[in-house]
């Protein structure tokens, strides 16, 4: 039974306006459009993948955010609008923090912590699809699931018997369901565009440092997708920006990613 469907909303902060030097004015939606640049056939990104243990609430080096049955509420504002001096997003209380259970914990999720995670890098390969867009889809390539009696795509990329399974494991488990992600790139503006993304659980955008869209919804759900058209950010055509990507998988039977764009994105030195 689906205990909620996954949200993902699509931000222009205050912060975001005066670091791009114009007003507000975010749109939710945008026509796809092309950008009229020349675009590769591929682009192949890295991201950087944490795993963490199930929740034992015996043993102080597991996380109660992953792999918890306590975790079915949505906390979309976990993060502050910007990132910190550290690159890495800043845990703000949401209204209810027992989905991420405080700070403490949620500055685990992006962070070495020798004995609660584990980091291994994953290759993250947009390729074009017949509307002309760069895309890294599950659905297309990731990991074979049966749960549901028919067969699907999800993303568990560092399953056991995968070559960045790590030496904490599936834990008996069909998949491994415990991990978040990190990926970094750089763009040049070309004038306009569009990013789409699908996520399950939680993901935290930040275009310029800025969050420009979140999603979150453990446990049992739906994912959905959202695209940003880029030129309400009102960013500068000609310059380079930072696209950084959090994203974590910490409970339910599907993991699920999907990002897309229209720009030119290149991995980060």
């Amino acid at each position: 039974m689906l205990r909620s469907r996954v949200r993902i909303s699509l931000l222009c902060t205050a912060a975001a306006a005066a670091l791009i030097g114009h007003g507000s004015g975010c749109s939710n939606t945008a026509a796809q459009g092309t950008v009229g640049v020349y675009s590769p056939e591929s682009i192949a990104l890295r991201m950087l993948i944490r795993d963490f243990k199930k929740y034992n609430v015996n043993d102080p080096t597991t996380n109660p955010a992953f792999h918890n049955n306590l975790i079915h509420d949505s906390d979309l504002g976990v993060v502050a609008d910007t990132l910190g001096t550290d690159g890495k997003p800043v845990y703000k209380t949401p209204a209810n923090n027992l989905p991420t259970f405080g700070k403490q914990y949620f500055d685990q999720w992006y962070q070495d912590v020798p004995g609660t995670n584990v980091a291994v890098s994953y290759p993250i390969n947009l390729t074009k699809n017949s509307d002309g867009l760069l895309v890294y889809d599950c659905h297309n390539t990731g990991t074979p699931d049966m749960a549901t009696g028919s067969p699907r795509l999800l993303f568990f990329p560092i399953d056991d018997g995968t070559s960045s399974m790590t030496a904490f494991g599936n834990e008996g488990d069909m998949h491994n369901f415990a991990f978040t992600g990190e990926l970094h790139a750089l763009f040049t503006y070309p004038g306009q565009g569009v990013f789409r993304f699908r996520s399950d659980d939680d993901l935290y955008v930040f275009v310029a440092g800025n969050l420009i869209a979140a999603a979150s919804a453990p446990g049992q759900h739906v994912a959905e997708a959202k695209m940003l058209d880029l030129t309400a950010l009102r960013l500068t055509a000609g310059r380079e920006y930072p696209l950084d990507i959090f994203y974590a998988e910490r409970a339910g039977a599907a993991g699920d990613f999907m990002m897309a764009t229209s720009v030119v994105l290149r991995a980060v030195p």
